[in-house]
């Protein structure tokens, strides 16, 4: 059967989640220069705001959080590419579908809404997955009703 409307959504969420772990590594690599992300830091922000806030730990903070996000994609990323291939080979569907919407859903749920344009992609590949009526080749016989009498 054509399933060509899931393969292309899992491709565009396979773009989305490559583009999103592009994002998240620059963020690991801009808050693992403590020094370069300090400078932008105060050059950006005025100093009464940066005495109050302890810098290094924000940096630490919102680094750690950038490997969640990172660990997300990725997972996303290769179970997405994992699943068109499937549907490329496969006829049975079921299975691809809950996939992808179990993946759509945790990747939403784990980064805390911020995967959440791949992962309603996602969500939307599994419903046709799973909703998409397969068309059998053969028919159905015809019954033909015959009128019959009765005489009392």
């Amino acid at each position: 059967m054509n399933r060509m409307s899931e393969i292309i959504l899992g491709v565009v969420g396979v773009l989305f989640y490559l583009f999103f772990t592009i994002v998240g590594l620059f963020w690991l690599w801009v808050f693992s220069n403590h020094n370069f992300l300090e400078d932008m830091i105060y050059e950006v922000l005025p100093i009464q705001l940066i005495q109050r806030v302890p810098l290094t730990e924000l940096i630490t903070l919102i680094g750690a959080g950038g490997w969640v996000f990172v660990v997300a994609a990725l997972i996303s990323l290769l179970t997405g590419i994992v699943c068109v291939i499937l549907i490329k080979k496969s006829d049975n569907v079921t299975t691809i579908g809950v996939l992808f919407i179990v993946t759509g859903f945790l990747s939403t749920s784990i980064t805390l809404g911020i995967l959440s344009i791949a992962g309603f992609i996602y969500v939307v590949a599994g419903m046709i997955c799973l909703t998409r009526k397969v068309k059998s080749n053969h028919q159905e016989p015809i019954i033909e009703k015959s009128e019959t009498f009765i005489d009392v």
